[in-house]
């Protein structure tokens, strides 16, 4: 949530209230200073900084040499822009389209706290080791079934470490869930939780869980997990 960005900003992330969710990502920055990754792919959605509900697409996957950052509308964050692998991105484009899988391309995209509020989280880890880490944005459209939510609420602890269980051990029965039944069950941003079965789907069913996390501090639970495939 935009929120953690700000903290970073100001410099609050070793505060009471943002301590438990900084000390969360020492592993997971532990984890991928070990494995050395060349590319990540990071799945989000756009809440209207590049996309509005004009043109809104269901998937779109970025496709530049540079991502600039996004204004949310309180200025542009002072962040480097994010560097893209560009030639990764085409071939896997060139794959799904091929494969008959409908895509938004973009060659340009600004990005906002859906993608960097991870990135700040994660930034040290990639700069603690020689490489050349590059980026492939996949956007969802999770905005546009937002607006079809009947009910709004929130998941309770329980529900969210329910559905961490189930991302991990029965990530089936998540995949068979509409969004119409995650906006019952929790509120119309619940639809969000795609871009968690999209990470899961792109995993083997026995990828195994190596850190998890969660913490609820303030108005929404913040959930992190990470599987080695």
């Amino acid at each position: 949530m935009p929120s953690v960005g700000a903290a970073y900003d100001r410099g609050r992330m070793q505060t009471p209230a943002w301590k438990p969710l900084a000390d969360a990502y020492v592993p997971v920055r532990k984890w991928l200073g070990g494995i050395r990754p060349d590319v990540a792919i990071v799945v989000y959605n756009d809440h209207g900084a590049d996309f509005m509900f004009d043109k809104y697409p269901t998937f779109a996957i970025g496709a530049a040499e540079r991502y600039g950052i996004a204004d949310e509308g309180f200025g542009t964050r002072a962040l480097p822009e994010v560097r893209g692998n560009q030639d990764f991105s085409f071939h896997l484009v060139e794959s799904l389209v091929a494969n008959e899988f409908d895509l938004t391309v973009c060659q340009e995209m600004a990005v906002e706290h859906g993608f960097l509020v991870l990135g700040q989280a994660l930034r040290k880890a990639v700069e603690s080791y020689p490489g050349d880490l590059k980026v492939l944005v996949m956007g969802t459209g999770g905005m546009s079934h937002q607006l079809q939510g009947k009910r709004f609420g929130y998941m309770s602890e329980d529900s969210d470490n329910e559905f961490l269980d189930r991302l991990e051990g029965d990530p089936e029965s998540l995949a068979q869930m509409s969004h119409h039944e995650l906006m019952q069950k929790a509120g119309a941003e619940a639809v969000e939780l795609i871009m968690w079965h999209v990470m899961r789907g792109a995993l083997s069913p026995n990828a195994r869980r190596v850190h998890r996390h969660y913490y609820a501090p303030m108005t929404t639970g913040m959930g992190l997990i990470t599987f080695e495939d």
